[in-house]
């Protein structure tokens, strides 16, 4: 199972925060994520998101990159946006 990210437009806003490899502000674009519950079940309804992103994605469904995931500090497991294209389900 993954997580469904659908990105409804590809529209953004800048951040207060300047991106330290750019110089340049961050962006902030508008996601939905499709979650489950506590005992599992899908939610109702998705759940509203926000991505930093540096260039927006296009409109689309996506999970998340493997690359998403990475241990923190202290060996704490850690997750950054990092989206992949959804596979189209034959």
């Amino acid at each position: 199972m993954s997580i469904r990210i659908q990105v409804a437009s590809e529209a953004t806003t800048p951040t207060r925060y300047t991106n330290k490899r750019t110089g340049m502000p961050d962006k902030e674009q508008t996601a939905w994520a499709f979650l489950t519950e506590r005992d599992g079940n899908p939610s109702p309804h998705p759940t509203k998101i926000t991505l930093v992103v540096e260039q927006p994605y296009p409109v689309g469904d996506y999970t998340l990159h493997p690359s998403a995931f990475y241990v923190g500090e202290w060996g704490k497991l850690q997750v950054v946006p990092r989206l992949a294209p959804l596979k189209a389900k034959a």
